[in-house]
Formats: C-alpha cells, structure tokens, sequence
C-alpha cells in the first residue's frame, strides 16, 4: 500500500495530529508529576538507616510530623522510641535477640481527631553470631560471656516522657568488648547463652559517666557490693551500667550526658581492674550499645 507522506496531508489533518501528540504529551507529564507526587509522600514514610536491622540492632523510621501531637506507633505490642524532629518524627525500632529474620510492619497513627492508622513495612535479616563451646575452666572464655537477666527498669512512680538525645557516649574510656550477640554453651550444660551486653576492663577507681541525659528510675546492689545502675533516657529508651561503687547518685536523681555516677573497684588485685558492663535496651528490648553512640567513641581491640 502507497504511504502518504505527512507533508502532502491536508492542512486540517496536520494540526489534528499535532494536536494528538501534544495532548499524549500532557498525559504523560500528568501522570508523571502524579507518581512524584505519590512517591514523595511515601517517601517521608520510608526506612530511614537498616543499616543495623538485625536481631540485637535497630531500625530507623521516619513520618511526617502533621501536629505538635505525638503519634501513637507500635510494633507487635511494643512501642518504639520517638524523637521529634522540626517537621518529622523520628522512630527508633529495637529488635530483639530472638527475632527471627523476615518482613515485619510498623503501626502508627497521628495524633488528633479524624486521623487513622496507617502500616509500613520492614525487613529483619538474619545475622550469623559466632557460637563457641567452651569448658567453665576455661576463665579465659568464660570471662567474654556477658549475658545478664533485666532488672525492674523503674522504681519510681513516674518515667521519663522527654524524648531522648542520640548519640551516645561510651559511659567509660577503654577496650570494649565486641562480642554482643555471640552465643556460648559451656560443655556438659544444655542451655546456650547469648552475650546482651558489652563490657570493658578498666583501671581501678576509674570513674562511670553517664551515656546521655536520663533520670535515674532504679539502683540493686549484689552481694558483693556492687551497683547496678538504670538510667531512664526518655520514652523507652534505657541504659543499664553494672559494677559501680561509690556512688554520686540516687534514685529519682536527673543527670546530664557525662555526668559522673559512680568509679570502677578494684575486682582484680593482680591487674588492680574493675569490669564495667553496659546494656542498652530500645522498646523493651536488648539492642547493642555500640550501635547507638557516636563514632569512634569505642575502642573494640579484644579479639
């Protein structure tokens, strides 16, 4: 069949087809800027860092902040720690040591009348942790194990509503230990532990600084005459430092980010060094210290 070259068209049927394609043109353009549009609203809703979206690590998310109210977020029956921003709010997602790897999603509503709830999703990867037998001879190894049943976080009547500040800081100078997370089973027993803490030796007498601004909501002593100090960072957020004599603080007491709580004894006469032990717990839940405080705040050279 003879094609008709567009040029040799009547004038009519030209400005037709030039008309078609620019209308096509604005099409596109609409529903482009529309898929803008809709992207850039999710995108305020977005998982900020899964750097660290692990069992024992953290997530971060991030929602538009549309009220000076603050919104209800839940993950499972748990509440995340919020930290407001100027025009977004920041939520921080602890996930337990025993979460298993998969997808996962986080409720929240804003605050105020005529709001509803919404979902948004996130990934749990699995992390391998190293598991290790050892013998309970073998002080050596059984020294690296850092696991510690939680205490009553809050012996007061009240808690911290005001939002926490991160980072952190190491509440001590020294080697911190990088084993949380890895699991031991001591031979001849049946149970495989999970190290939940961090830990540093340091020199006898050193003293305890506090990680960031808190409320101290409790204290127990052992029998040995160490204290176990809990610091309440705000909404969720708490610190547990174990191993602390001569106490500068009470319960009930508030403490800025370095403020010294308490020294270190001296636990070893041949080294003349005290153990200083460091939890963090995010919803509920153990998360590592390390993950939370600024960089190269840790020196991690044990092996």
């Amino acid at each position: 069949m003879k094609q008709i070259a567009l040029t040799t068209m009547p004038l009519s049927i030209r400005v037709f087809s030039a008309q078609l394609v620019l209308i096509q043109l604005v099409c596109r353009l609409s529903i482009a800027l529309l898929l803008v549009i809709f992207l850039s609203s999710l995108g305020i809703r977005q998982v900020i860092s899964a750097e660290y979206n692990y069992p024992g690590g953290f997530i971060e998310l991030q929602i538009p902040k549309i009220n000076q109210e603050i919104p209800e977020v839940k993950f499972g029956l748990r509440d995340p720690v919020l930290i407001e921003e100027s025009n977004h709010w920041r939520i921080l997602v602890g996930l337990d040591l025993a979460l298993l790897p998969g997808e996962y999603v986080v409720y929240f509503k804003h605050g105020g009348p005529d709001t509803s709830g919404e979902y948004l999703g996130l990934t749990v990867r699995q992390q391998i942790f190293p598991f290790t037998e050892i013998s309970v001879n073998d002080e050596n190894t059984t020294s690296l194990i850092d696991h510690y049943v939680s205490l009553p976080l809050n012996s007061l009547d009240f808690s911290n509503t005001q939002q926490p500040s991160l980072p952190m800081r190491a509440p001590l100078a020294g080697d911190w230990s990088d084993h949380f997370g890895h699991r031991w089973l001591v031979k001849g027993q049946t149970e495989i532990v999970t190290n939940n803490a961090i830990s540093v030796w340091a020199p006898q007498y050193a003293s305890v600084l506090a990680p960031q601004n808190a409320i101290i909501s409790n204290i127990e002593m052992d029998e040995d005459a160490l204290a176990t100090v809990v610091l309440d960072h705000g909404r969720g957020l708490y610190s547990i430092l174990r191993g602390l004599t001569d106490l500068t603080v009470d319960i009930g007491n508030g403490v800025v980010g370095g403020a010294v709580l308490g020294r270190l004894p001296s636990l070893n006469t041949d080294t003349a060094q005290g153990k200083l032990v460091w939890q963090t717990l995010l919803n509920g839940v153990f998360v590592d210290p390390s993950l939370l405080i600024g960089t190269n705040e840790l020196d991690n050279d044990i092996p």
